[in-house]
């Protein structure tokens, strides 16, 4: 689809004005293409302009040019029938004009994620009010060619899928390593999570795990600390590699595969600290000890242990060792160590 196939009549203004209009709309209609979203069938929602605009703001496009392209836009929405169908109100295109252009472009840009209404709405209104230019929505509506207008990425991990209660985190594996690689992603927890799940987080692309006390505490200057990249060092998440190490898994391995597979499970099996007798059936638990070996990277019982035993050693994990691997990936067990040291030790580094 190209701009001129729009049908728009612009003979009202100027050569140079039609000129400026038609090149304006040529390169949302390309921006649009590139997403694979179609301006034509209702597929342009509000979040889709506002990532365009933050765009060409961090592009350094000068306000004028902002504006005009706006208007272009709400020319377009005032035709009838309308070339383009925007999904939303084109009365908002005002609103989100001002809101990046009376943001200060020094500060961060931030892309929020949440299930939960009220910290999604929380944190963007917060963050606005910061200075920031931002945006929020469900985990579901994250789309990876639009995360690349960001600075950062704010999740809130908590999100249930089956019997995973951190989800969120798969809907991040599922984007590229090339997207991850230049926005970076921050997790946002309420506790201490243990060392396994910040694996999952560091091989699923997030850069930082961010406990929300201190977000709490710094919301009013978080603007200021993202513009300038400033993330306390005790936030940043270690290195797969190096996580997989401590934690003696095998170097190379992935742990998505694994909870994936868990996550069909009930959560029955997950909730309690002892198995219940009444567990998975013993097709499921072989499946996930298999996959805990193969992709998770779980090493199998030391032969030693079995050096005095007339048993044969396992070929695979143990399901008490994969079980309890699984309930940390999968978010039921929460804090190893408090929250409250780490912040503290942070926030004596601002």
């Amino acid at each position: 689809m190209h701009a001129k196939q729009l049908a728009i009549d612009f003979d009202s203004l100027s050569m140079a004005s039609q000129r400026a209009y038609l090149s304006d709309l040529a390169d949302f209609v390309q921006w649009c293409t590139a997403l694979g979203v179609d301006p034509r069938n209702g597929d342009v929602g509000a979040r889709h302009i506002f990532a365009y605009l933050v765009g060409l703001v961090r592009a350094g496009r000068a306000p004028s040019t902002v504006r005009r392209r706006v208007t272009a836009l709400r020319r377009l929405a005032a035709i009838t029938p309308p070339p383009i169908k925007f999904g939303f109100d084109p009365i908002e295109l005002a609103e989100l004009e001002r809101k990046v252009l009376t943001t200060d472009i020094g500060n961060a840009s931030v892309l929020v994620i949440s299930d939960d209404a009220v910290i999604r709405v929380g944190l963007q209104g917060v963050l606005t009010e910061a200075g920031a230019v931002c945006w929020a929505e469900p985990v579901c509506d994250l789309h990876p060619a639009l995360i690349t207008a960001w600075d950062y990425v704010l999740v809130w991990v908590r999100s249930h899928r089956g019997s995973d209660r951190l989800a969120a985190i798969s809907r991040v594996a599922a984007l590229s390593s090339e997207v991850t690689t230049v926005v970076p992603v921050i997790a946002v927890h309420g506790a201490a999570l243990p060392a396994v799940t910040r694996l999952r987080l560091a091989e699923a692309g997030f850069r930082y795990l961010v406990p929300h006390s201190w977000l709490s505490q710094h919301l009013a200057g978080l603007a200021q600390l993202l513009g300038r990249a400033d993330i306390p060092q005790d936030f940043h998440l270690a290195t797969p590699l190096a996580l997989r190490q401590a934690l003696g898994l095998q170097l190379s391995g992935e742990l998505e595969p694994l909870i994936s597979r868990a996550a069909d499970l009930p959560d029955t099996v997950w909730m309690d600290q002892t198995p219940k007798a009444s567990g998975p059936p013993r097709s499921a638990v072989n499946e996930l000890r298999a996959l805990a070996l193969l992709s998770g990277g779980l090493p199998p019982p030391d032969f030693a242990k079995y050096a005095t035993s007339t048993r044969r050693a396992p070929e695979l994990p143990e399901w008490p060792r994969v079980r309890e691997l699984l309930r940390e990936s999968l978010g039921y067990v929460d804090t190893m160590r408090p929250w409250s040291a780490q912040v503290a030790h942070a926030d004596a580094r601002i």
